[in-house]
């Protein structure tokens, strides 16, 4: 569920609260024209009535209130920055005796300046500038204003601080912070899930305007707490004009990120372009490598008809970008049609994503397999983001193609010097995203699982090194992060024999066409934490391959779903047999854990192809049963209920995915703890209707009466109970 639907369906929820309708009303009745006031007294009845009455609108004014103030500290925080007119924060940061520290100014007239690990930001309003204060030749980077007091408010993390945080009074802890009297609110973290000692807590000051002032997050070390980060604001503090001047050194050279990627690999100049499902592919560079490889860079992007009607999903990424997700490519080693890719990096700019690789033919080095005399033809592929772009079975969209390429380069380039000419673009990426350090780059595998590390970090004859060793680990499928044999070469040759001397493929994982059926790995691993990243033991993971064939558009059934309990650290593991389909199977994962809402989510990338299954976090959670009945109390058999949630700053959602009642009507299931949930009902007969899932006590009974009619228009309201 994306962002836009849980918040779309709060604010549909919000609409229907009575709380605050009542308060409405009564505010309109306050603004009307007040009576005269008599000489005379009232009766003491009437006065006792008059003064019931006005203490009734006044619990009610308070209620609706009560109801519009923030109810997270999250968004406590954004709401007491969003109305102040200037504002300083400073974040402090212990490890072993070290202090770093970074500092926020903010000035509603003026923009804002941040100071943050040897990063300076400065935001007039109408420009973002950005630029590095370690002393070395690096571009000061020039980008569109900013909404401050949004990414500097995500910036202090505070999403996992559970709603009913002002229930954590700790009035011994009370103090002034700026000469303020604040009251403290203590937001632990229980050491496991038994017992009742905390092993980290978060101590936060708040004003008597609800402000936060002071939070102190610490762990608990030897008996005493430690503090780990502390973050200071400072509200309504007098900021001169100054602050916020761009004050970079004046022979900086100054890059407008804006155009950085889309002049260097203008569409209009790709040296091949195809459109397909809304989708344009691009190839940017085709460069043959001595060793029988070829450096690709790609790009795909949506066709402005195709975003008009299927806009780019946004996503927070850092202080300085938002990325607009439109389509994503391979972004691991691993099967590209009939071809294997290695990856070196990838990134996301303006809704479109560029992709560097290495793409070899395990066996016909010499071909251009299927392209005319000049031309390689390249297989390029990407998957859909948008919720509604949806193929048959309803899974999500993925679009391949092969694009014949011409091959402007004659002669071919070792790989050092693609890397050598990579390295250009690993360095203009890095600078587009400064403030979060290095670009990082893949390198060979580890226990099935790529390695990155930052490209100022490495040479690129140990670069080409790793590279060469990641296609070993693809042709002979040792994924275990072994060394090649020191007399393999990697070369690309007829011969099926895939033991040591020259690295020829023995038709392992990257060999086969990716519409055809792959071996599933012997051993495939997991983990599942909570949203304090900690491991959850005993949660029952099962692992379901789910396949559809486009061509027959319909579902039929992949391997025997497998299932595994996690251990104390929270892995567990599985052992697979059968195929999949990389291109057409959905691999479905489904956590349940007590004391956490039910999981239910998709490996997207296929790492399970490689072993490996994506991480699942899990939030705190309790669980409900219900029955839909109609009005004659029968049960309503043939129905699909979808549960979804959301906290108030949308910082935390979750989906059960639509799921059947059994045959008496019944389900049961663990929703979040906290936040906000509501049920959408659509019965088979009846008209659809929603539910509040506020409606349901843990672990009680409740029976929902479905109304019968014809299909209306969802509305979510708190209306269906019998």
């Amino acid at each position: 569920m994306s962002g836009s639907e849980i918040e779309h369906q709060l604010e549909r929820l919000g609409q229907t609260w009575p709380g605050q309708s009542v308060a409405d009303r009564v505010a309109e009745r306050l603004q009307g024209t007040a009576p005269s006031i008599r000489s005379h007294r009232l009766p003491t009845p009437l006065l006792y009535r008059a003064i019931g009455v006005l203490a009734a609108t006044i619990a009610v004014v308070a209620l609706g209130f009560w109801l519009r103030m923030p109810q997270t500290l999250q968004a406590a925080l954004r709401q007491s920055l969003q109305e102040s007119n200037s504002w300083h924060m400073t974040f402090e940061g212990f490890d072993n005796g070290d202090v770093m520290r970074g500092e926020v100014w903010f000035h509603r007239d003026h923009g804002f300046r941040t100071e943050l690990k040897g990063q300076v930001t400065v935001d007039n309003g109408t420009q973002s500038y950005t630029w590095s204060r370690t002393g070395d030749d690096s571009p000061v980077l020039l980008r569109p204003s900013m909404d401050g007091v949004a990414v500097v408010s995500e910036m202090c993390d505070l999403s996992n601080i559970p709603s009913d945080w002002k229930k954590q009074r700790q009035p011994q802890l009370d103090q002034e912070v700026d000469g303020d009297q604040c009251q403290a609110f203590v937001l632990g973290r229980k050491a496991n899930s038994e017992g009742e000692a905390l092993d980290a807590r978060l101590v936060a000051l708040v004003d008597h305007q609800t402000r936060p002032r002071l939070m102190i997050r610490q762990r608990l070390v030897r008996g005493g707490w430690e503090q780990q980060t502390r973050i200071t604001v400072d509200y309504e503090r007098p900021i001169g004009a100054a602050v916020f001047e761009p004050d970079y050194p004046p022979d900086a050279t100054v890059v407008n990120v804006q155009s950085a990627l889309k002049g260097r690999f203008p569409l209009t100049e790709a040296a091949a372009t195809q459109e397909k499902n809304g989708l344009m592919f691009a190839v940017h560079d085709l460069i043959p490598i001595d060793d029988g490889t070829w450096y690709v860079v790609s790009s795909v992007r949506g066709t402005p008809e195709y975003l008009q009607k299927y806009p780019p999903v946004k996503r927070r990424l850092n202080l300085n970008h938002t990325a607009f997700d439109v389509a994503w490519q391979l972004g691991s080693h691993g099967s590209a049609g009939s071809a294997t890719q290695l990856l070196m990096f990838k990134m996301e700019w303006q809704g479109v994503e560029y992709l560097w690789r290495l793409v070899y033919w395990p066996h016909n080095a010499s071909q251009t397999h299927g392209a005319e005399p000049g031309k390689l033809r390249v297989p390029l592929g990407a998957g859909h983001i948008h919720p509604d772009r949806r193929g048959s079975g309803d899974v999500q969209l993925h679009t391949s193609i092969e694009l014949d390429v011409p091959i402007g380069h004659a002669d071919k380039s070792t790989l050092e010097e693609v890397i050598a000419k990579a390295r250009i673009d690993m360095q203009l990426v890095s600078s587009v995203f400064a403030e979060t350090g290095s670009l990082l780059i893949a390198r060979s595998m580890d226990e099935n699982v790529v390695q990155f590390t930052s490209f100022d970090k490495i040479t690129d004859e140990a670069y080409a090194q790793e590279l060469r060793k990641a296609r070993w680990q693809m042709q002979t499928d040792n994924l275990s992060g072994a060394d090649p044999p020191a007399d393999w070469v990697a070369t690309i040759s007829d011969s099926s024999d895939s033991g040591s001397g020259t690295g020829s493929f023995s038709g392992g994982t990257g060999a086969e066409f990716l519409d055809d059926p792959l071996p599933l790995p012997g051993r495939v691993f997991g983990g599942v934490v909570d949203s304090a990243e900690r491991p959850v033991a005993n949660a029952t993971v099962t692992v379901l391959v789910r396949r559809f064939l486009q061509e027959q558009d319909g579902l039929y059934q992949g391997p025997e779903p497998w299932s595994a309990i996690t251990d104390a650290t929270g892995q567990y593991s599985i052992a697979p047999s059968g195929t999949i389909r990389p291109n057409h199977d959905e691999v479905r994962i489904k956590v349940i854990a007590k004391g956490f809402a039910d999981v239910l989510t998709d490996d997207d990338e296929k790492t399970v192809f490689k072993g490996a299954l994506p991480r699942v976090e899990m939030l705190a959670g309790r669980r409900i049963k219900g029955r839909l009945v109609d009005n004659d109390g029968k049960a309503v058999a043939k129905a699909i209920v979808r549960f979804q949630f959301g906290n108030e700053d949308l910082s935390a959602t979750w989906d059960s995915g639509p799921f059947p009642v059994d045959k008496d009507g019944g389900f049961s299931l663990s929703i979040p703890s906290d936040g906000l949930a509501a049920a959408a009902v659509y019965p088979t007969g009846f008209a659809p209707g929603g539910l509040h899932a506020k409606s349901f006590a843990e672990q009680d009974f409740r029976e929902v009466c479905i109304i019968p009619g014809c299909i209306e228009p969802l509305v979510l309201d708190t209306n269906l109970g019998c």
